[in-house]
């Protein structure tokens, strides 16, 4: 039987390191479920997690820290674990600055004392979520009222279609971009994107089966971005958009590349037909640029010159060029 003390299930930080095997063994001995993952995106719309009191991750370099990271953004109240084999200074700096790690844990590490820290991160799990849960039960009408105003900033901010961000939330991030850049002198890069004879589609067969289409890409997109750092648009019809947070331009037009290649194997079905279809796209980053228009209508001169090459490709913007 499990010990109630013990969280019910937490997230586990996916790790080649040899000390992982033991500690799933423990968990699955305690009978706590987990979710493991690689990267925050892959579970973060995973109901599962919303319920995890505590993360466990071994942490041999930025990778893990970052796990931890998102966590802390996303899920304030999940207790953080680290755990790590003699951690370099600068290492453990950043996972207590940047994850805001709770607790520490050398490996190897008993069982024991895993036992023990994880009991203690249940607690306070609890403790700090004991306050909401009486807050919500008290208050179902404000809850609601909250909800319909969390519809409402949605429907302002997300395109209806393809549940990206919209034409208003590109400008408004792009604007916030650029001031972050002109004051403390963060890059990041713009990618504009089209569809390719999206005409053709709607001609062929249909708005319904081009709301598809739109749909179908507007999934890919999202589930291709890393968490506060890339964030995708659809800013017209068929035309879409891509911000990237310390990206250069040529890193940025292999992270599009990337996403390109799995354009081409995407397929659409239409009755009986089976549709594919690209996009061409343009990309800029901010030291190209003078303003925020000056950026955009630099991405879109790339845009015009990959289409010109004959679609289905990326340019990045060269004042050679």
């Amino acid at each position: 039987m499990q010990n109630n003390e013990l969280p019910g299930q937490i997230i586990l930080f996916k790790s080649a390191n040899p000390e992982q095997h033991a500690i799933k063994n423990y968990l699955n001995e305690w009978q706590i479920k987990f979710i493991e993952a690689e990267y925050f995106a892959q579970i973060q719309n995973h109901d599962f997690i919303k319920q995890c009191s505590c993360a466990l991750a071994i942490i041999e370099d930025q990778k893990g820290v970052e796990f931890l990271r998102s966590i802390m953004q996303y899920f304030s109240w999940t207790q953080r674990i680290m755990l790590s084999t003699r951690p370099e200074v600068k290492l453990l700096e950043a996972a207590i600055n940047r994850a805001h790690i709770n607790y520490f844990l050398p490996l190897p590490v008993s069982k024991q004392v895993l036992h023990t820290y994880l009991i203690k991160a249940n607690r306070r799990f609890k403790n700090l979520i004991t306050p909401l849960s009486k807050f919500e039960a008290l208050s179902d009408v404000t809850i609601d009222l909250l909800e319909v105003n969390q519809r409402f900033k949605d429907e302002a901010e997300k395109d209806a279609l393809t549940g990206l961000l919209n034409r208003r939330s590109f400008d408004i991030y792009l604007g916030n971009l650029w001031q972050s850049s002109v004051k403390k002198k963060k890059h990041f890069s713009l990618a504009m994107l089209d569809i390719d004879y999206f005409k053709k589609v709607n001609d062929r067969y249909g708005h319904p089966v081009g709301d598809e289409v739109l749909k179908q890409f507007g999934q890919l997109l999202l589930s291709n971005q890393r968490t506060s750092q890339d964030f995708a648009f659809r800013v017209g019809g068929e035309e879409f958009a891509l911000l990237s947070i310390d990206l250069t331009k040529e890193n940025m037009a292999r992270y599009v590349q990337r996403i390109l290649n799995l354009t081409r194997k995407l397929t659409v079905s239409a009755g009986n037909a089976k549709i594919r279809f690209t996009f061409s796209a343009g990309v800029a980053d901010v030291s190209q640029a003078k303003d925020v228009h000056d950026l955009i209508n630099k991405a879109d001169q790339a845009l015009y010159k990959a289409k010109n090459s004959g679609r289905n490709t990326i340019k990045i913007f060269s004042i050679n060029s």
